[in-house]
């Protein structure tokens, strides 16, 4: 795999995508997708760890994690 200037590579276990709202929907890899794609180009990764984690928290609206939450986000510079 070819990692090109500016792409970004999310690795992150399924208590992510799997996490729950208070209506039983899962977070999902669309909703990850959706929220890496919604930071601006000048994002870091942490930026992009920090964006995801609170998208997380305000979808489950204070509801226990049942599994372990892990992200690691790479962005290559150059």
């Amino acid at each position: 795999v070819s990692i090109e200037i500016n792409d970004i590579v999310v690795l992150l276990t399924d208590g992510i995508t799997e996490a729950q709202s208070r209506g039983q929907e899962m977070f999902g890899t669309d909703r990850v997708s959706e929220i890496v794609r919604s930071c601006p180009e000048t994002a870091t990764a942490q930026d992009i760890i920090d964006a995801l984690l609170a998208g997380l928290e305000k979808f489950c609206d204070g509801r226990i994690m049942k599994d372990d939450v892990t992200v690691v986000v790479m962005k290559r510079k150059s």
